[in-house]
């Protein structure tokens, strides 16, 4: 038999090896197209990567998911007192609107806020000049006098504590405990000219007050335990030489 001739720079294959097959070009195009399917992937998931730590950074959206997550604990999980709005003045006055969860009236007889440079450890609620009845599953306002001020539109986060009583219960007081600070922003000075705030003008001597024209006296002083009512706050108040201020009431002068 006479050997076939080789094709211009061919060779003939050993005796004894597997000839090479035959590469279709539907297979090529397959493999193509899968590497490039696997690069297209790599790179939207690098991308979405991105988008979601530029987000995570944003000041913004940090503060809106704790803000969110502050309200649904108070609205819907905090007991017997929830927490149904918050505010809270340039000035430091922080109002809540306290929704009674149960069917008993509870009496607020103390707070303890803290947090933001802000505090009013056993504060007395400013709703009236003792502690604050809130009757089975009816919101009432409550307003408290903090230590500080912030500036408008500035954050913060206070953590509330509440001491309260039930009326109908022949218990010693008990403790609401916030799980979750309250979030917001700052607001501006607080009025007392708004809906629903009546009953503070001519307020006694000792009643907690946020300005001079709550009070009978016209002077309201931070005595260091929060805002009240007092008599006077230097002798100029009174009407020398009769009287005198003494603890922040006018006294006879004796002499």
């Amino acid at each position: 038999m006479v050997p076939r001739p080789l094709p211009p720079g061919g060779s003939r294959p050993l005796p004894g090896s597997i000839p090479a097959l035959p590469v279709f070009p539907n297979q090529a195009l397959r493999a193509q197209g899968a590497t490039e399917y696997l690069i297209l992937l790599s790179a939207v998931l690098i991308v979405a990567l991105v988008v979601i730590a530029l987000i995570g950074a944003l000041p913004g959206s940090s503060y809106d998911a704790r803000s969110s997550m502050s309200n649904s604990y108070w609205r819907s999980q905090a007991a017997p007192f929830a927490v149904t709005d918050h505010s809270l003045s340039s000035d430091g006055v922080l109002t809540l609107s306290l929704m009674n969860t149960r069917s008993t009236i509870m009496q607020v007889v103390q707070a303890d806020v803290t947090g933001s440079g802000m505090d009013a450890r056993n504060a007395v609620p400013l709703d009236i000049s003792g502690p604050l009845d809130v009757e089975g599953g009816r919101r009432k306002n409550l307003y408290l006098s903090l230590a500080g001020s912030c500036a408008p539109n500035q954050g913060y986060e206070l953590n509330l504590n509440l001491t309260y009583l039930s009326q109908d219960l022949d218990l010693p007081a008990q403790r609401e405990i916030g799980r979750e600070p309250l979030i917001g922003r700052c607001g501006p000075n607080f009025t007392l000219t708004g809906a629903g705030l009546g009953g503070f003008t001519g307020l006694p001597n000792g009643a907690p007050c946020f300005n001079p024209n709550d009070c009978q006296s016209h002077h309201c002083y931070d005595t260091g335990g929060g805002k009240i009512c007092v008599e006077c706050i230097g002798n100029g108040h009174c009407a020398p030489p009769e009287k005198w201020c003494v603890d922040y009431e006018c006294e006879e002068d004796e002499d």
